[in-house]
């Protein structure tokens, strides 16, 4: 299978990385990442250890048309980026959301031609810890699927090839709705870390931050029903802790964002959380908070 990789941070790194002992692997990342991957490969440390040899560019110019495009950039540069790719978007070409962000998805969906995109989400905590060289933070859950919920041949030939690879992948029938409970899960943990500067595990041991994290998922699966999912609070909030536990020792991606003084996903999880509660009539006074905190913290 030929793999592109649109956005090699760390979990497009981490993905990448683990597909290539198999496949044909592109990483689309930053120039002196992709540097550092033809010096010396890609190093992954952590819960998995392997040296990977990827192929890396950086930018997508000559690129054949792959069988799957795994878009993993920035909620906010969906957009610009799958516009960017379109060239290499062929008839036989899947591709694959494994971003974050409550309304990522709907962006692809006006940008990817009809019946390519599958939605998909995964709780694997990664960092990048320098140019060639990512942590595996922790394992968590993958699930992909049709978009209309209906199985399909290729949805289960890719989960068992990531399977195959060690990320280990379910197929769900209601994957916009997974897609929506894991926003909330996000919404709990990144800006909350950003904010305390801590790592996942806090939001699970420490009581005040799990006490806001339930807060979260009270307003947000509130907002997730008035948009049409049927998500429990009780739900969204193990969770959460789940999600928390699993990737104790990880430092979210909107931590990592803050230290760094970049931009931050915040508009796509609590920012329209917020928004949808406004447009709906409902009180969402924690998300709303979270998401003006996290805006002046990262400058945005």
């Amino acid at each position: 299978m030929r793999v592109v990789v649109l956005g090699a941070g760390a979990i497009g790194s981490l993905l990448g990385g683990m597909l290539a002992e198999s496949h044909d692997v592109v990483l689309v990342g930053r120039r002196a990442h992709v540097e550092a991957i033809r010096r010396n490969g890609l190093r992954i440390s952590g819960a998995t250890r392997r040296k990977a040899k990827p192929r890396a560019v950086a930018d997508i110019s000559g690129l054949k048309s792959p069988d799957l495009l795994l878009v993993t950039v920035k909620a906010y540069d969906t957009v610009k980026t799958i516009r960017g790719a379109s060239d290499i978007i062929g008839p036989r070409t899947t591709v694959l959301s494994l971003q974050n962000g409550i309304t990522t998805l709907g962006l692809l969906e006006e940008c990817v031609p009809r019946g390519r995109l599958i939605g998909g989400w995964t709780s694997h905590g990664a960092t990048l810890e320098r140019p060639g060289a990512i942590r595996h933070a922790g394992a968590g859950d993958t699930a992909i699927g049709e978009l209309d919920g209906k199985p399909s041949a290729r949805t289960e030939a890719l989960a068992r090839a990531l399977t195959l690879t060690g990320i280990e992948t379910a197929l769900s029938s209601d994957i916009r709705r997974e897609i929506w409970l894991k926003g909330l899960v996000n919404s709990a943990i990144n800006p909350l870390t950003a904010i305390a500067r801590c790592e996942n595990g806090e939001i699970a041991s420490n009581a005040g931050l799990s006490r806001v994290a339930r807060q979260v998922c009270e307003e947000g699966s509130a907002v997730a029903r008035a948009s049409g999912f049927t998500i429990g609070a009780g739900e969204a909030l193990r969770l959460t802790l789940k999600v928390a536990r699993q990737t104790s020792c990880n430092r979210s991606s909107m931590l990592r964002d803050v230290e760094r003084g970049r931009r931050t996903e915040i508009d796509y999880l609590n920012g329209a959380i917020a928004e949808l509660a406004e447009s709906h009539d409902i009180a969402a006074p924690v998300n709303y908070a979270l998401a003006s905190i996290m805006r002046v913290l990262s400058k945005h």
